[in-house]
């Protein structure tokens, strides 16, 4: 059905070397070739590391090597590698940190000459994948491209590397205040935004004393007969003569009546 994994997988099976057990009997180069190749048509990173094995050194049906590595199928693999890290392969970035900044044989290297700079770069996209796999970068060339390209020039952070890769573009600049707009008048809220009057409105008198509030749109219950000096039979602080009155309405000798408790039953 055309799986790039499924495709991957069977492909490491069929390309075992001559010294593998089993080899002789499903040892297949040339099905391993063509599977692991759709694969990485469809963006398969782990086929890309694959393939870059069969690519680097020609073989046999049966896995063995009836050929020598050279510049041209150096430069083959090579370019897998690189589409590998663009398919979010953190083995083709490791492997290409490692020609290019620090390899294992001069004399056999991958990669074209050394070139610490791509190394770092490399080891960098490296990390990212191995925190995150599911990171793609397909702006690659524009930030790391392979040689004789030249190297773009580069911050030094990671964050400015890893969005340049992916194709992030960096959010547009707050414009600031001109000395000329701030002279001027506030600007009108746009028509979808204003504010629209919804009818709703409040009579009740203003918060007597600070962390008091009375419910808006309830008007006052209060008698002609309240006043400071006396103590409201329906509880109202605000006309209490001290502070020790404010809360007596809930237990004491100040408890209110029977009229009051059938208000707070209507409530």
């Amino acid at each position: 059905m055309g799986n790039p994994q499924a495709m991957a997988f069977l492909a490491g099976k069929l390309k075992v070397g001559p010294s593998s057990e089993g080899a002789g009997y499903w040892s297949n180069i040339p099905v391993a070739t063509k599977m692991l190749e759709c694969a990485f048509g469809q963006g398969n990173g782990l086929a890309a590391y694959q393939l870059h094995f069969l690519y680097l050194s020609p073989r046999a049906a049966s896995g063995e090597i009836n050929g020598r590595r050279n510049a041209e199928t150096k430069s083959r693999a090579l370019k897998v590698l690189h589409e590998g890290v663009k398919f979010g392969c953190e083995d083709c970035a490791n492997a290409l940190a490692i020609e290019f900044g620090s390899p294992f044989d001069l004399a056999d290297m991958l990669a074209p000459y050394v070139d610490k700079a791509r190394g770092e770069r490399y080891r960098m996209l490296s990390n990212a994948l191995g925190f995150n796999p599911n990171r793609r970068f397909p702006n690659l060339d524009k930030i790391l491209p392979l040689p004789p390209a030249d190297l773009p020039p580069w911050d030094g952070q990671r964050k400015s590397l890893l969005d340049a890769a992916m194709g992030v573009r960096p959010p547009p600049a707050i414009p600031q205040p001109s000395a000329a707009s701030l002279l001027q008048k506030p600007y009108f809220l746009v028509v979808d935004y204003a504010l629209r009057p919804t009818g709703l409105h409040s009579d009740a008198p203003a918060a007597p004393f600070s962390a008091y509030w009375q419910s808006a749109g309830l008007r006052s219950r209060h008698r002609p007969h309240c006043s400071r000096a006396t103590v409201c039979s329906i509880g109202c602080a605000t006309y209490n003569s001290s502070t020790t009155h404010r809360y007596s309405f809930l237990t004491g000798p100040h408890a209110p009546d029977s009229r009051f408790a059938a208000g707070l039953a209507r409530v």
